[in-house]
């Protein structure tokens, strides 16, 4: 709970390769579009593109980089209070997340399956975060589309998942 796609990224291969299955739920977004931006996400996306572009041992040079940095009173990203205005990945970093982890799964012989946010009640979630939900929703569907996944559609699904019901209801 209260994972982004980046932090799939990198829970990846303790928590889904090891296991060696035929099937990959990818389930992400609600996470990624929260409008409550945090130093830790702006480090993650960090952490994220340096492995992406420099390679596996590039996490750990950038790791000691923003250890560095922080103790020497350079911030990456906001100084710890959270920016409500902001998502938590931004759209271009979610894409390339959801991309990474159905490219793993491939990598490992596992049909990915990406699914859809869940339906959204206007009634429980202001417009702003809304639209940024239907943002990421839609950047779902092209990832999809793109990379030729099969993509489960959560609309037909009877409960708003921020009803009280719903929030203390088991997975």
């Amino acid at each position: 709970p209260g994972d982004t796609s980046l932090q799939g990224c990198a829970r990846y291969d303790r928590d889904v390769k090891p296991f060696g299955a035929s099937i990959v739920l990818i389930s992400f977004g609600l996470n990624d579009a929260a409008l409550r931006r945090t130093a830790f996400d702006a480090r993650r996306e960090a952490l994220f593109l340096a492995e992406r572009w420099l390679g596996p041992w590039a996490r750990r040079a950038a790791r000691m980089l923003l250890r560095g940095m922080a103790s020497h009173g350079i911030r990456v990203g906001p100084a710890g209070e959270r920016s409500e205005s902001r998502t938590r990945q931004r759209p271009r970093l979610f894409r390339a997340a959801l991309g990474s982890l159905v490219r793993r799964c491939r990598r490992d012989g596992a049909q990915a399956i990406l699914l859809s946010l869940p339906p959204l009640s206007p009634r429980s979630v202001p417009s702003e975060q809304l639209a940024a939900y239907r943002q990421y929703d839609r950047i779902i569907g092209r990832v999809a589309n793109r990379l030729r996944v099969p993509l489960v559609r959560l609309d037909g699904t009877p409960q708003d998942p921020f009803d009280a019901g719903t929030m203390s209801a088991p997975d």
